[in-house]
């Protein structure tokens, strides 16, 4: 697991509650902000909890990007994740219970969201297993539809 958030005191579940809850050792790896988590994001890593309250900057937002308001600033964080990490299950982590951010962030591309108030171990445990099977099924449907097409030409 792959957390990203600039407050350490944010996510307040430990290694060992979640380990318990998944009923496995699960390594957890923290980045404070997109340039360290692009360092930190490795085959090992199997899900993402990406804070949609992450700032942007310093992050590498590609050419052209300025600031970003509205919704898409609000996901700016997200996209950027899903562009550099597009084999990774996503979850988008917010403070608020904003469900029309949740629901946009799902249909931009994170496989889940979590409200930080409602987060315990159980729950981040079977979001992360539910996450890492959605994405699973994604890649394994858009291979199937690709090769489908490549046999039709």
């Amino acid at each position: 697991l792959l957390v990203i958030e600039d407050d350490p005191a944010g996510t307040t579940i430990t290694v060992p509650e979640l380990s318990a809850a998944a009923g496995t050792r699960v390594r957890v790896r923290t980045a404070r902000n997109l340039t360290e988590a692009a360092r930190l994001l490795t085959d090992d890593v199997d899900c993402i909890l990406l804070d949609l309250a992450l700032p942007v900057a310093g992050s590498d937002s590609g050419p052209g990007e300025g600031p970003v308001s509205g919704r898409a600033g609000e996901l700016a964080a997200l996209t950027h994740i899903l562009r550099i990490a597009p084999l990774h299950a996503v979850l988008a982590l917010t403070a608020e219970d904003d469900t029309e951010l949740a629901a946009e962030a799902v249909r931009v591309g994170a496989q889940d969201y979590l409200f930080r108030g409602e987060l315990d171990a159980r729950v981040l445990s079977r979001a992360i297993r539910y996450a890492v099977e959605r994405k699973r099924a994604d890649m394994a449907h858009h291979q199937l539809t690709e090769s489908r097409l490549r046999a039709q030409e």
